[in-house]
């Protein structure tokens, strides 16, 4: 039997002391490892080292009566070198090959000592040739830290790892997101390119097919013509394939033709992008100047600038506004390219301005029916907003009214958000950032008093709202948005023009000084540019002693340094007029403009008078801050507290934060003065919040949130996630409970999740949201969690083992896996869900618990006269279901099941999607059901007319419950006929096919509306006032919580039978027909209703007006409309669009025909009815794919035809 020893013959490098052996007495425990081999070892050393020992020695587990532990699969070398480590708490790693090896039996054996020594070693080992592999390594292990050192390595090497061999021998998969990130350092795009060629010429016959798909992840606009023609698009390996030629072809014609299709490229890599300040000169020699602020060099760009009022930049473009002309130039540095953009309308463009996200608004005044005395203007057809503070008194008596605007990018279309009264204030100072637009300061022109007031409008509320006043009135200032905080300077006070900046906190909506500007300025820019703030002179001067120049801010020192002069030409003006703004460039868009030489060298000018510090904040080590009090009070509710009472730190004005590092402290202390932070890593970010919750900073605290959300790995996401429980980080906990469910499978091997409470493992478990292939898995996750440590996790099994959806298993699963399983079998009650679940599944019962949305797949089910289709929209697939006898006039579906109704001959088919069953029920309903609709919550409701006391020629809209809606002045109440036009709203119970009302009311003449359900609300929407001629804007609605009826907000246009749908809060509207009565003409606009603001907006139109029988659907969290249409004398088209939020617009997503019967007229009268709905089922992969290899819409064309 072998021993610890101190001089261990087989191998040199194992070294323990004899007194370090001697010093815990007698061995105690022998471990057999591979061959057999015994060796001594103390149980006091090993328990202390490893979680793994200590669970064997310590627990109930027999190793710990018998003193033997069993490590077959060690080598007695390995298992030496754990024990020197254990023993000495040192190793001498010698290769990489043996730090690899030494890391997985430490993961093993839970020596987590001995593998943040073997992290240690594979770090500072790191170079091109290995640091793929030690990628792959980490990612295997879930070594956190080794994986962002390596990733780190990689993106900035990129260029030369992408030539190593084990690059080179990469899967596709792993090609593809190395050469798709935008992080990779490279000189130029053609460097990705030569990756690729490289790739796929280790193995031509093998990686060939996956060229075209690489190559559409270079980037090659940004590639230079002259090396896409000589090279590129002459390479063998391009030519070779159509579709490569064809896509360099149309990148080269982009380059050629400057972009005219406007093609949406992706942006360049961030080591090819730089920030620079664009200055437009005005009133002489007109210039484009670009400042580096990086080079600290001025550019001159060869095309003069045009004559504007205003430059802004948006998406790396530049756009000149004049507003006489209302015309917007739009300039491209890319492409090189100049384009008028036509602004639509009459109104006067008063201002544009962009926020720190990129989005472009402006601010409009109507100028058709101005005041010529005092520019008032009346109210528009919207709705208006008075602001509070705003000055309304005018010399006309009219009201001043103003919209903002907000740019598409791809329709060249402005779209109106809002409209208010500006009433006499003008002079006023906008500013816009990723939720707010903000109105600050202005002029009464009336009384010529100087204003301090600000407005905000909400983007996300669509309301407004007054916030803290500016401390000194402003006229004409100049500002700008940055990380939560808002910094304006300049304008005019009384008769000076002021030089005093301040900074408004939105988490404590104060406004408060910072340092002052060194020289007064009418007119200028701020720009925000790489995390640093810049003001740009409004005016240069040719005379003598005065530049224009540019300042920055630094936050640290709270002040404001000049950096550069405006390189201005000399010409025959005192003065010129300077727009700027900035612009995210290219870098090598640079190289086609003039470099510019400054006269005077302003880069260490003297430092200006600055207000006295008056607290000194002291932290860890004894390192002091000066500060200000005020500025810290106004950031911080701690600090106001803290120096506002009579606490010692008031009196001695000094702050005691030593649990604070001199790092975190200034970081907070630069967000607190500036707005900004620079956060490095995890580490930062999760200190910023802690100190951020400390000191009730709570925007901090958010950007903090941002970056932890933006950097979720599946190593970190656990910890993540308690973390944000700890502080109450509400959007973190949200965006990280989203990360773990939907890379749930992944994240359950991790240690993190083994480490788990059982409550918290039941809860992930018990989600409908929780993302898995199959639910086997689950029951793999419980089993995992268990064996981990059976002993003590056993008791818990039953309680895990229940929110195993067992319905949804296959049965052979069921049968030879969980049934045999040891931990079921001992469990009664686990063993008699199995058996119920075994049972259940022969003869096809419905569970009564719904699939996991994961394993369900939404389908669209069209029912043409008799025959049934099913359309797939994730596999773009059509299926053939069946037929339904007789013909259904109302189709509908809940819960997987589907429903057809009969009226004429009182029927109600059900097909169950889960048992492929058709069920015959009664339906006894008098009333005629004139539209069924689904809510959010998977409740259907009916809108349901008694044709029994209906009149076709009454017009009354009143009854003894009429709704407030209905009622129309111009229409005559009194009804003709005496009787009430009641109808229901019913309520569906499917378990004992019962339709129960909900509401009843008198419709009156009030004819063809769309019934829409949401998850509170039932809405009845337009329609039109039969033998009156007339189309409705009404829109009325039924609230479930409170049981009553309220109006809501009437829609911009008239719609006689429009169709919607409702999906996360708002109700999609367009017209059915396309028709308006009113004005003859087809239509093809869509609204959207903001439940809640209140509010109806349009969106994109409609590609082509819609057929009478087309529906609108909300299909796998998508609004889909579909529409017919006759292909031929045989077949009926049926097209399906789908709206895309984010671009605004409606895409085609199938076109599918449908043979008909002869005698079917292609003319204005069809013979057929049409009806829609969607559901969703339980998808292949789980039981049908189980027990068939046949595709789920496979599956329903042979079970039910």
């Amino acid at each position: 039997m072998a021993e610890v020893s101190s001089d261990d013959e087989d191998d040199e490098h194992v070294s323990i002391p004899q007194e370090t052996l001697d010093c815990h007495g007698p061995f105690d425990i022998t471990l057999v490892v591979e061959d057999g081999i015994e060796i001594n070892a103390h149980k006091q050393v090993l328990s202390k080292a490893s979680e793994f020992f200590d669970t064997l020695l310590n627990g109930k587990m027999r190793e710990s009566t018998e003193r033997v532990i069993q490590l077959e699969m060690l080598t007695e070398a390995d298992l030496r070198h754990v024990l020197e480590f254990v023993y000495n708490g040192n190793f001498q790693i010698l290769t990489k090959d043996q730090a690899q090896h030494l890391y997985a039996v430490a993961d093993y054996l839970f020596v987590q000592g001995l593998q943040k020594l073997c992290e240690d070693y594979l770090i500072s080992k790191l170079n091109i040739s290995n640091c793929i592999s030690t990628y792959s390594f980490a990612q295997i292990y879930s070594s956190e830290k080794l994986i962002s050192f390596a990733m780190r390595f990689i993106l900035s090497n990129f260029t030369a790892v992408a030539k190593e061999e084990e690059f080179l021998n990469l899967s596709i998969e792993a090609v593809k997101v190395w050469i798709s990130s935008d992080e990779i350092n490279i000189d130029a795009e053609k460097d990705v390119y030569h990756v690729i060629v490289a790739w796929v010429a280790r193995d031509v016959n093998e990686r060939m097919e996956y060229f075209a798909e690489l190559l559409s992840l270079v980037r090659l606009v940004y590639i230079s013509r002259d090396y896409l023609v000589n090279h590129i698009a002459t390479s063998d390996i391009v030519r070779e394939s159509e579709s490569c030629f064809r896509l360099v072809r149309n990148i080269i014609n982009s380059i050629d033709r400057g972009n005219p299709e406007n093609t949406l490229f992706a942006p360049p890599r961030k080591s090819l992008e730089t920030t620079v300040i664009v200055s437009c000169i005005q009133k002489g020699p007109e210039q484009l100047l670009c400042y580096f602020p990086c080079r600290k060099r001025w550019f001159k760009s060869h095309n003069s600038s045009p004559i504007c009022d205003q430059v802004i930049s948006s998406r790396g473009k530049l756009y000149f506004l004049s507003k006489p002309k209302r015309t917007l130039l739009r300039y491209d540095p890319f492409f090189d390219q100049w384009k008028t953009l036509s602004v639509e309308g009459t109104r006067y463009l008063l201002q544009v301005f962009v926020s720190d996200e990129g989005d472009m608004y402006s601010l409009e005044l109507d100028i058709e029916t101005s005041c010529s005395d005092c520019a008032s203007l009346p109210p528009p057809k919207t709705d208006r907003h008075h602001l509070e503070g705003m000055v309304n008194v005018v010399s006309c008596g009219k009201q001043h009214l103003s919209c903002i605007t907000k740019y598409d990018h791809e329709s060249n279309r402005w779209k109106q958000i809002t409209s208010f009264d500006l009433g006499s204030r003008k002079g006023i100072c906008f500013i816009s950032n990723a939720d707010y637009i903000y109105l600050i300061g202005g002029i009464n022109r009336e009384t010529n008093e100087i204003l301090s007031v600000v407005n905000r409008y909400n983007l996300r509320t669509n309301k407004w709202e007054k916030v803290a006043d500016i401390q000194e009135g402003r006229e004409r200032a100049y500002g700008v948005a940055s990380q939560g905080k808002i910094f304006i300077t300049g304008g005019s006070k009384e008769i000076c023009v002021s030089t005093s900046c301040e900074m408004y906190n939105e988490n404590t909506n104060k406004w408060h000084s910072i340092a002052s500007r060194r020289m007064p300025r009418r007119r200028g820019s701020m720009i925000c540019a790489d995390n640093k703030l810049y003001v740009v002179d409004g005016y240069v001067w040719n005379e003598r002693g005065f530049r224009g120049k540019i300042e920055c801010y630094d936050a640290e020192e709270d002040e404001w340094s000049e950096v550069t002069e405006i390189p201005v030409e000399q010409g025959m003006y005192t003065w010129y007029l300077v727009n700027s703004c900035k612009l995210r460039l290219f870098k090598e868009t640079s190289l086609r403009w003039k470099p510019v030489t400054v006269g005077t060298d302003l880069q260490n000018p003297q430092k200006q008078f600055r207000r006295p510090c008056d607290v000194t904040v002291v932290v860890k080590d004894g390192k002091e801050f000066d500060t200000h009090g005020h500025v810290l009070s106004e950031a911080s509710p701690f600090f106001e507290k803290l120096l506002g009472s009579e606490m010692r730190e008031r009196k001695e004005r000094k702050i005691r934060l030593e649990m604070l590092t001199e790092q975190i402290w200034g970081k907070i202390l630069s967000f607190i003065y500036s707005g900004t932070v620079q956060i490095h890593n995890e580490q930062d970010a999760r200190d910023l919040i802690s100190m951020a919750d400390y000191f009730l900073i709570k925007q901090l605290k958010n950007i903090a949130g941002e970056f932890l959300a933006q950097n979720l790995e599946t190593s970190n996401c656990i910890s993540t996630y308690h973390f944000a429980e700890k502080y109450r980080c509400e959007e973190l906990l949200f965006d990280t409970k989203r990360f773990i469910l939907r890379n749930f499978s992944t994240i359950a091997t991790t240690e993190d999740f083994s480490n788990m409470s059982s409550k918290e493992v039941e809860m992930w478990i018990s989600s409908d949201e929780t993302n898995i292939q199959a639910e086997e898995d689950v029951f793999k996750v419980i089993l995992r969690w268990i064996m981990r440590n059976r002993k003590e996790r056993k008791q818990y099994f039953y309680e895990l083992f229940r929110h195993v959806r067992l319905a949804y298993v296959s049965v052979t699963y069921l049968r030879k896996v969980i049934a045999t399983s040891n931990l079921v079998r001992d469990n009664r009650k686990c063993l008699r869900l199995v058996k119920d679940a075994i049972k259940k599944s022969k003869k096809s019962h419905r569970p009564s618990v719904w699939p996991r949305k994961s394993l369900e797949t939404p389908l669209i089910t069209v029912c043409v006269d008799k025959r049934i289709f099913s359309y797939f929209p994730r596999q773009d697939k059509w299926s053939r279901l069946g037929e339904s006898k007789p013909p259904c006039s109302i189709i509908f579906s809940s819960r997987g099941q589907l429903y057809f109704v009969n009226q004429v001959y009182h029927k109600l088919l059900r097909y169950d999607s889960f048992s492929h069953r058709w069920t015959t029920l009664p339906y006894n309903e008098k009333k005629s059901m004139r539209q069924v609709y689904i809510s959010s919550k998977d409740e259907i409701f009916a809108l349901m007319i008694d044709d029994r006391i209906s009149c076709l020629g009454c017009i009354s809209l009143r009854s003894s419950r009429a709704l407030e809606s209905t009622e129309h002045e111009e229409i005559q109440h009194p009804p003709r006929c005496g009787k009430s036009h009641l109808s229901s709203v019913m309520r569906y119970r499917p378990e004992i096919n019962l339709w129960q009302e909900t509401s009843s009311f008198d419709l009156g003449s009030r004819d063809g509306i769309c019934f829409v359900a949401s998850e509170k609300f039932v809405y009845l929407i337009g329609g039109h006032i039969r033998g009156a001629n007339k189309i409705l804007t009404d829109v009325d609605r039924f609230d479930f919580t409170r049981n009553s009826w309220s109006k809501a907000a009437d829609m911009w246009e008239p719609r006689h039978c429009p169709y919607g749908a409702a999906l996360h809060g708002k109700v999609y509207i367009t017209d059915n027909g396309g028709y308006d009565l009113e004005n003859f003409t087809f239509k093809r606009t869509c609204e959207v209703y903001s439940e809640a603001t209140d509010e109806w907006h349009f969106v994109a139109n409609m590609t082509i007006p819609r057929s009478r029988h087309g529906s609108m659907l909300c299909v796998d969290e998508k609004i889909c409309v579909l529409d017919d249409y006759f292909k031929s004398m045989s077949y009926l088209g049926i097209k399906i669009h789908c709206y895309d939020p984010d671009k605004d617009e409606w895409q085609e997503q199938t076109d599918h025909k449908i043979p008909v019967k002869r005698g079917y007229s292609v003319g204005s009268t069809t013979h057929y009815s049409l009806h829609t709905c969607a559901t969703s089922i339980f998808q292949p992969g789980q039981r049908l794919a189980s027990e068939s290899s046949t595709t789920t819409f496979d599956k329903f064309k042979c079970l039910i035809m």
